[in-house]
């Protein structure tokens, strides 16, 4: 059920601009076998996947990971950006 219900799948081209924020960064990899599903699901690998794959339908997306949080101010833009339309 996890994997059917996972973002990764169910992803589309009309889908809504997305803005994904990671605290973790992109090492570590590759997980262990016995990493928990929930380890799997928010690593910021993920995230990048997740962006590769809205890149590829055309779905804006921005991906920050570990220390490019984004300020309020940068996330208000991006919801002005596609809310004030």
């Amino acid at each position: 059920m996890a994997k059917l219900s996972s973002p990764i799948h169910l992803v589309t081209a009309d889908d809504p601009p997305t803005m994904l924020i990671y605290g973790g960064q992109l090492d570590n990899l590759p997980l262990p076998a016995d990493a928990p599903h929930g380890l799997r699901i928010h690593h910021p690998y993920f995230g990048k996947l997740l962006k590769d794959k809205l890149d590829k339908l055309g779905v804006d997306c921005e991906l920050h990971v570990g220390s490019d949080r984004p300020t309020p101010e940068q996330i208000g833009k991006f919801l002005d950006k596609y809310m004030n339309k």
